[in-house]
């Protein structure tokens, strides 16, 4: 059988191919599964900042009013549109208007230097810039003709019947939701486009094997312009309530530790560096809400493992892997306290989640046995679309592979 595959650097830790079993979701897109949490609970709290929060049916209104606008400027499905604002929920309002607009949205750093936003605005060719009222000079001087700027903070003009009489438009799951740039650690930046289906797969698999539905709170303070943000963003589509941490708050352990209090948050993800820090605070001990920690983007030790079940005895421990071309998280291991003596030093990748198979392969593409070390390969419904206009670079990174055992 021919896979459609995408090579990533293995992690050292990977040693041989490991196929999870299939699960299947219904096709839907991000819009479609919010609607489906607002005709469940409507009046329920979908999302809050330090200043305000909004309901699901307002949350749904004011994006409708933002899609509206955005078509009424030409914008619709297979256009990029650019989301630079500080988090907050605004921000949310933005992302999710932009959604029902039926165009994909590419998070713009607010903290990104100016010669790397112009970059990507010409790159990613952008049809329209979400901002704020505060924000938009800032981004005057490096926007090409052609390309409008909505503000945010104008939506109020709007009337509530304009958004009623919005006929959203109806994508389908192939096409893009969001783009997102890679570090450019290994060459310049590339934007890298994930489809609708895969996004969902990646929720799907969040909410049937990690428990984000509805009544979970989740914080969201990692840059929106990172692919981990996503799904703390779009956690919502699952029911799950999000708390808009303030802007700058990854570089704040002690503002975190707030946060979480004050918003009895249960779901938390950040780098071993920033868990690190949390573990060295004190009152982090007193975040007894939190129900999982998930820990990604470095190499997690078994050292910090068990400072985190030490402070917080009760917490589930979530290891995670992902390139950015494969949407977010690819493999998962959840870490069991009572075996960490004897454990290796780094806790393990684990496996594939739902409907992503990983492949241990030579530079040969032979599949390799149990103790061979190679290149990690990976498919499945998150692999991503690809790099946006990088056709060159696609044909060699994301690669058809006949599985012999097929």
């Amino acid at each position: 059988m021919s896979k459609n595959l995408v090579s990533c650097l293995a992690p050292p830790d990977v040693k041989m191919a490991c196929i999870p079993a299939q699960k299947e979701h219904p096709p839907t897109t991000l819009v479609e599964m919010l609607l489906s949490q607002e005709r469940q609970r409507s009046e329920e709290f979908a999302v809050c900042d330090d200043t305000q929060s909004l309901r699901f049916r307002d949350l749904i209104a004011r994006a409708k009013r933002l899609g509206s606008v955005l078509n009424r400027t030409g914008v619709g499905p297979g256009a990029h549109v650019g989301l630079f604002a500080e988090s907050s929920t605004e921000m949310m309002i933005g992302l999710w208007g932009i959604l029902f607009s039926g165009a994909a949205y590419l998070p713009l750093g607010t903290d990104y230097p100016a010669g790397r936003l112009a970059f990507m605005i010409r790159d990613a060719g952008l049809e329209a810039i979400v901002t704020q009222a505060r924000l938009s000079n800032q981004l005057s001087e490096m926007i090409p003709r052609g390309i409008g700027l909505v503000i945010l903070d104008s939506l109020h003009d709007i009337n509530d019947s304009d958004a009623d009489d919005f006929q959203r438009p109806q994508p389908v799951g192939s096409d893009p939701a969001y783009l997102i740039y890679t570090s450019g650690t290994t060459g310049a930046p590339k934007a890298v486009s994930i489809a609708e289906l895969a996004i969902a797969n990646q929720l799907f698999w969040l909410e049937s094997e990690h428990g984000l539905r509805a009544g979970e709170i989740v914080l969201h303070k990692t840059p929106a312009s990172f692919d981990a943000a996503q799904w703390e963003l779009l956690a919502v589509c699952c029911g799950a309530s999000v708390v808009m941490g303030p802007p700058g708050i990854y570089r704040n352990p002690s503002a975190i530790v707030e946060q979480i209090r004050r918003h009895r948050v249960t779901k938390l993800q950040g780098v071993p560096t920033l868990l690190q820090a949390l573990v060295d605070t004190p009152e982090f001990e007193q975040c007894t809400t939190l129900d999982t920690i998930f820990s990604g983007g470095e190499a997690l030790t078994r050292k910090l493992t068990a400072r985190i079940f030490e402070a917080l005895p009760g917490c589930r421990l979530v290891n995670l892997y992902g390139p950015t071309e494969c949407t977010i998280n690819a493999t998962f291991y959840t870490v069991d306290a009572n075996m960490l003596e004897g454990a290796p030093d780094m806790i393990p990748i684990g496996r594939p989640v739902a409907n992503t198979a990983c492949y241990v392969l030579s530079e040969e593409l032979r599949e390799l046995r149990d103790g061979e070390v190679g290149e990690l390969y990976i498919g499945g419904k998150q692999l991503a679309k690809g790099y946006h206009n990088r056709e060159e670079l696609n044909s060699e990174r994301f690669i058809y592979w006949i599985d012999p055992s097929t």
